[in-house]
């Protein structure tokens, strides 16, 4: 079967139950990516919800979300999918929404999305 979003085809989909105060990491192993690796971190100074992505300084091709306050047991997602680079001489995008459990971690559900072919120009 193959599922499409507009124009974009669904690579994967799936849901994952993460364990409190524990990352979750994305092996995608592209051409730019070889990780998406997930924080979550719960802070009274910042309003509202944020997300923060950065190259991991130490690690070759790993890109490393840090989710802060999202913790809404009705869930919180992304508006538009969020790019993040290259798969397969495709554009790859994340889309997500996270749910909190108690003292318990996130549960988040994911699509990744393949936009249009990229050139090598």
């Amino acid at each position: 079967m193959k599922i499409k979003i507009g124009d974009y085809d669904v690579l994967d989909t799936g849901s994952v139950v993460g364990n409190l105060n524990e990352s979750i990491d994305f092996e995608l192993n592209s051409e730019v990516i070889r990780t998406l690796r997930l924080f979550f971190v719960d802070d009274e100074s910042t309003k509202g919800q944020k997300v923060f992505a950065k190259k991991n300084d130490t690690e070759s091709r790993v890109i490393e979300m840090t989710f802060t306050n999202y913790n809404n047991s009705l869930g919180t997602g992304n508006n538009k999918p969020i790019s993040l680079g290259i798969y397969k001489g495709r554009s790859l995008f994340f889309n997500f929404r996270i749910y909190s459990i108690d003292k318990a971690g996130k549960h988040i559900h994911y699509t990744w999305l393949l936009g249009k072919e990229v050139s090598d120009e």
